[in-house]
């Protein structure tokens, strides 16, 4: 069975540097004749492993959903992580649009799986599809659904420290520091006392940004600033 795709204008809010939320679909009848029932569309395989594209391609992702849910007004809401900056040139640049207000609208491609005529006397006419899968979800510049609008948007991702309190700046900039000695230790003599006693350092430093995803985000930013800044 054919994957479907359905694009409509986005209401988006800006929530921290590399994630925004949006109303990705609704069940409102589209411009294409068709009306998809959100309320029965599955969202669990694609919350577990999907990705966030640009323009329906498979080579072009941007980021990966963090949150997938279908509210009480039967609409399909989305909350997307981009790819942290630096990672992928399509992304950063994708960003930067959705987040001045250029790029407004997103694509859901699915997998009918019930569906039924609006009009038994044209059953290739407009469906009503009961039942289907969220394959995908695209950002994309042409919308063809009737829907909502962004209604907030934040600042665009800058490899810059502009953004940090000073005291965070601070922070960052002696895990970066502390960070470079441990690998230069460990380069030089590995099977050191003291570096053994680094790399359990590196390792808390790295649990510490694996259990606050916001806090590697920004550090992220602030290596990708001070490397820029060291070449």
């Amino acid at each position: 069975m054919q994957m479907l795709t359905r694009l409509l204008p986005t209401t988006a809010t800006a929530i921290d540097a590399n994630r925004i939320e949006a109303i990705a679909g609704t069940s409102d009848k589209a411009r294409d004749g068709n009306i998809v029932d959100m309320s029965r569309m599955d969202t669990t395989t694609f919350l577990r492993s999907g990705t966030i594209l640009w323009s329906h391609d498979p080579k072009e992702p941007v980021g990966i959903p963090y949150a997938c849910a279908i509210d009480v007004n039967g609409r399909l809401r989305i909350g997307v992580e981009f790819a942290p900056l630096g990672a992928s040139d399509t992304a950063d640049k994708i960003h930067r649009l959705v987040q001045a207000g250029i790029i407004r609208n997103m694509s859901i491609g699915f997998m009918p799986i019930e569906m039924a005529p609006l009009d038994p006397r044209l059953p290739k006419g407009g469906q009503r599809i009961t039942r289907s899968e969220l394959c995908e979800v695209s950002f994309v510049s042409v919308p063809s659904d009737r829907g909502a609008i962004i209604t907030t948007v934040g600042s665009a991702p800058k490899a810059n420290l502009s953004d940090a309190a000073p005291r965070e700046r601070e922070r960052q900039k002696q895990d970066y520091d502390r960070r470079k000695r441990i690998l230069a230790a460990m380069e030089l003599a590995p099977e050191t006392i003291l570096a053994k006693k680094l790399l359990e350092e590196q390792r808390a430093l790295d649990l510490r940004r694996k259990l606050n995803p916001d806090l590697d985000w920004r550090m992220r930013r602030f290596e990708a600033a001070q490397l820029a800044a060291e070449n």
